[in-house]
């Protein structure tokens, strides 16, 4: 009879506890009962949206590019020249993003052994579903290099310089 005495009394205490806490916390019995405190916070949790999450990883592609996304850099490549992102791309809770990169131009024809460091170029754009809306601007003179739609595990339709 001891512990059935015993447990009623954790209960209480339990109960107690509870109450006192919820009433520091700013809650009282007229503003929300304890299944009600639990349960809204645990339904907000479930019905945002992440906060950020990362570019899925793998090909995207497109009409005059290709994309390969990893875990740690993006490489991209066009008719006439390549970029390159080195650092994940992070989606806003919205799949919209802006990163920096270098652009490399390309031509057709014999290659110099001359060093092409390229220039900075800024990468935008937004992901909706398996589509991604993509804009390239070169970073220092603000130039659009240009607007691309690519979806993610399409094959990227390039016409290399020659």
């Amino acid at each position: 009879m001891s512990t059935v005495v015993m447990r009623q009394s954790l209960s209480v205490l339990t109960a107690m506890c509870l109450s006192v806490a919820l009433v520091f916390s700013g809650y009282s019995k007229s503003h929300a009962s304890l299944g009600q405190v639990s349960n809204t916070s645990a339904e907000a949790s479930m019905s945002e949206k992440p906060r950020t999450r990362k570019l899925p990883t793998g090909v995207w592609g497109g009409q005059h590019i290709s994309m390969e996304v990893t875990a740690r850099q993006t490489s991209i490549e066009y008719d006439c020249a390549h970029a390159t992102i080195d650092l994940p791309i992070i989606l806003d809770r919205h799949g919209r993003f802006s990163v920096s990169g270098r652009q490399f131009p390309e031509h057709g024809g014999p290659v110099r052994e001359e060093s092409n460091n390229g220039y900075p170029a800024r990468f935008s754009g937004e992901v909706k579903g398996n589509s991604m809306a993509l804009k390239v601007e070169n970073s220092a003179t603000r130039e659009l290099i240009g607007n691309f739609t690519v979806v993610y595990g399409a094959q990227p339709r390039l016409f290399k310089c020659r």
